[in-house]
């Protein structure tokens, strides 16, 4: 049964799509999102109107694009925003960057809206 699973896993690699980096490619500050937070995190992005900061979205959590690690190790300072009370994308997240940083995590915030909603922008704040 496991190498079933895992064979499966093999096809859906195939076929993987890889995350939308919005904003600029030197960036310091990585905000992480997916889903129903993407225009949220957009506009507030709009809104912070700093040349340091960038969004990756998302558009499939699972299996993690290969190409997401690089965008991970360019940042400085990680926000992981998603629409889950348990932060199960971040927890993802955290367990393919320990490739990077073994047992430590980096600097690394996670905000969590778990409303019902998909948040607004005025509730995305960097400091």
């Amino acid at each position: 049964m496991v190498d079933k699973r895992l064979k499966k896993l093999d096809l859906l690699r195939n076929d993987m799509i890889p995350p939308e980096l919005i904003g600029p490619e030197n960036y310091k500050t990585l905000i992480i999102g997916w889903g129903s937070t993407y225009h949220t995190i957009r506009e507030a992005l709009g809104r912070l109107g700093t040349k340091h900061v960038a969004f990756l979205h998302f558009k499939q959590v699972y299996p993690l694009h290969p190409e997401a690690i690089v965008y991970f190790k360019k940042a400085t300072k990680t926000v992981i925003i998603e629409n889950n009370g348990t932060g199960q994308f971040g927890q993802l997240i955290r367990n393919a960057d320990r490739i990077r940083y073994g047992s430590e995590d980096p600097e690394v915030q996670w905000l969590a809206i778990f409303c019902g909603g998909t948040g607004r922008p005025v509730e995305v704040h960097l400091d």
